[in-house]
C-alpha cells in the first residue's frame, strides 16, 4: 500500500508503519491525524473544569479550522487551486493554534486533562497538518470511523474471527461493503455484480473497473 493513512493517535499504528517501512521500502505511506481526535479531549476537559477558559479557547481554534474548510468546500474549486487556497487560509489557522498550544504547554501540568489535551494535540502535531497536502481528506477520520461502527458494535456478537485468515477476509468484505455505500450502490446488488464478474477477468485493468468508483450496475 502507498499513499495516505488517516489515523488516531494510537501509538500501534506508527509501531507497524515502522516495521513495515523494514519489509516493504518502496511503499510511500503519508500518516495522517484526526483533529476530531484532538477536539474530543478538549471537550473532555471543558466538562471536567468549567471554569477553565482554555478548554473553550482550544475548541474555538479548532471551530475556526472546520469553518475554513467548509467554506473552500463550497466552492467548488479546481484541485490546485483548492490546496494553494487551504495553505492560505488554514494553515495560518493551525499555525496560531500552535503557537498558544506551545504557551499552554508551558503553563499547565501535563497530570491534568487539560495538560494531556495540549500534549497529545501537539505531539500528533505533524500528522494533523499531514493532511493539507491531499485534496480528498479532511481534518478527520469521522467518516471512516462511522463506516466501521457496524463491525465494531458487531464484534461483540462474535467475540473471535477463528483464525487470522478469517479477520483477513472480514476485513476485505466489510471495505468492500463501506466503499459500495460510500459511493450510492447498494451492497447485495454489487456483490452479486463483483462475484459475477471478477472471475472472469484476467487484466489488473479489467479488476480496477469492478472497484466502486468504477462499475456500472
Amino acid at each position: 500500500f502507498s499513499g495516505f493513512l488517516q489515523t488516531d493517535g494510537y501509538q500501534s499504528y506508527e509501531t507497524a508503519l515502522a516495521k513495515h517501512k523494514l519489509t516493504h521500502p518502496e511503499d510511500k505511506i503519508i500518516h495522517v491525524g484526526c483533529l476530531a481526535h484532538a477536539r474530543r479531549k478538549f471537550f473532555e476537559a471543558s466538562k471536567a473544569n468549567k471554569k477553565s477558559k482554555s478548554p473553550l479557547q482550544a475548541l474555538s481554534f479548532i471551530k475556526k479550522i472546520y469553518q475554513a474548510e467548509d467554506n473552500l468546500r463550497k466552492q467548488n474549486l479546481e484541485n490546485e487551486t483548492f490546496l494553494a487556497k487551504r495553505k492560505e487560509t488554514v494553515l495560518p489557522l493551525f499555525e496560531n493554534f500552535k503557537i498558544w498550544l506551545d504557551k499552554k504547554q508551558t503553563q499547565i501540568p501535563p497530570s491534568l486533562i487539560m495538560g494531556k489535551a495540549v500534549n497529545y494535540t501537539l505531539n500528533q502535531w505533524p500528522f494533523l497538518i499531514a493532511y493539507l497536502d491531499c485534496v480528498e481528506l479532511t481534518a478527520d477520520n469521522n467518516k471512516a470511523e462511522q463506516s466501521i461502527k457496524p463491525f465494531v458494535m458487531g464484534r461483540k456478537n462474535w467475540l473471535f474471527s477463528g483464525s487470522p485468515a478469517g479477520a483477513k477476509s472480514s476485513c476485505f468484505l466489510y471495505s468492500l461493503i463501506e466503499t459500495a455505500k460510500a459511493n450510492a450502490i447498494e451492497p447485495a446488488d454489487y456483490l452479486r455484480c463483483l462475484f459475477e464478474q471478477a472471475p472472469l477477468c484476467n487484466e489488473e485493468s479489467e479488476l480496477e473497473q469492478l472497484l466502486p468508483w468504477n462499475i456500472t450496475i
